[in-house]
């Protein structure tokens, strides 16, 4: 009983935090239905548990302040006077759907080169079950979660302990209950954790995602991220691409937004295919979650209606009817394309 109020509670924090952060004014909000986030793996209550014994249950969520965030507007790392221009000092590398079938011709060096990769990476949910998927690939727990292998096929399951991800830190983007802000606190924490690391940290490569609420109908993100406007009211690229000129011997990897069964917006949309193009034109490393969600393991693609104009989680990776939580083949699919990444990050060509 006690891990089931404290999964409600954390559950509450997600839904009103992710909510809220999602647009500019709080009188525009509409609170998603209930079954939008319902479902999370057994295995998180271990980690709700443990964070969230000594908080109040009133203490679920902060709402913003009712202007735009400009107290945590990014400042310029180094007070540019004009829009960034970047000029690509490498190829785009591209992690989608096609790429997950690399995961079985990965070579055992490059397996253990990726391992020795130290990354960290910042996510609120669907970010942690990604998490629980690469501890499941590594057979970590003992004995073995049943919510690792729940619903693939028996020739589907795959597990060795040679993938071991202990060099991979995954994180919330805040401590409970504000792990999933709105999206240009998101932004704004990530540049400050890598420009703030603890004592005695180091790490090869970061990154962290959006998540699909970021992307509900009337966000502002799809139209203020991509401007290049150092110091502007929003966060936006501008902060990131900072951040890469600032520390270019580390790797920064882009990711476009996890999506959900009936929360695709033209916003989301937008968002993910200008991520996809900056991507390209820019060459970024990207973690196309978005694309990966939304085809089937037969490579289908998914939409939210007959018009195949919005994308949306297929039904094979979730057990939500409204929500983008992942079940267990959405954790496996998602650390497969995990270390194809850092494989590749490694120095693997990926033949």
């Amino acid at each position: 009983m006690k891990h089931n109020s404290l999964l409600m509670l954390f559950l509450t924090g997600i839904l009103l935090s992710a909510c809220v952060g999602a647009t500019t004014k709080p009188e525009d909000y509409t609170t998603p239905s209930p079954a939008a986030v319902q479902q999370v793996s057994p295995g998180a209550t271990q980690l709700i548990t443990a964070t969230m014994e000594q908080i109040e249950p009133e203490a679920t969520a902060t709402l913003p302040a009712t202007e735009p965030p400009t107290p945590t507007a990014i400042l310029p790392l180094t007070a540019p006077t004009q829009a960034i221009l970047v000029t690509p000092a490498r190829e785009a590398l591209v992690i989608d759907h096609r790429s997950i079938e690399l995961f079985d011709r990965i070579p055992e060096e490059y397996i253990q080169a990726a391992a020795g990769l130290r990354l960290l990476f910042r996510h609120a949910s669907v970010g942690y079950n990604i998490n629980e998927g690469l501890d499941c690939l590594m057979n970590k727990t003992q004995p073995r979660p049943y919510f690792c292998d729940a619903g693939i096929a028996p020739d589907q399951i795959v597990y060795d302990s040679k993938y071991n991800r202990s060099n991979w830190v995954f994180e919330f983007h805040a401590p409970p209950p504000g792990i999933n802000p709105g999206w240009w606190d998101k932004l704004t924490l990530f540049v400050e954790r890598v420009v703030n690391p603890q004592p005695g940290e180091e790490y090869d490569v970061y990154g962290f995602k959006f998540g699909y609420v970021d992307g509900i109908q009337g966000s502002a993100i799809d139209d203020e991220f991509f401007l290049t406007q150092p110091g502007g009211t929003y966060p936006n690229i501008s902060a990131l691409e900072e951040l890469e000129a600032r520390y270019p011997d580390k790797i920064f990897v882009y990711w476009t937004m996890g999506l959900a069964r009936i929360v695709g917006t033209p916003d989301s949309q937008s968002f993910n295919q200008q991520m996809r193009q900056y991507a390209l034109e820019h060459g970024k490393v990207l973690m196309d979650i978005a694309d990966i969600e939304s085809h089937t393991p037969d490579g289908d693609a998914c939409f939210l209606s007959a018009d195949m104009e919005l994308e949306v989680i297929c039904p094979d990776y979730t057990t939500e009817k409204e929500g983008g939580h992942l079940n267990a083949l959405g954790s496996l699919r998602m650390a497969k394309a995990m270390w194809v990444l850092m494989a590749r990050l490694a120095g693997w060509d990926g033949r």
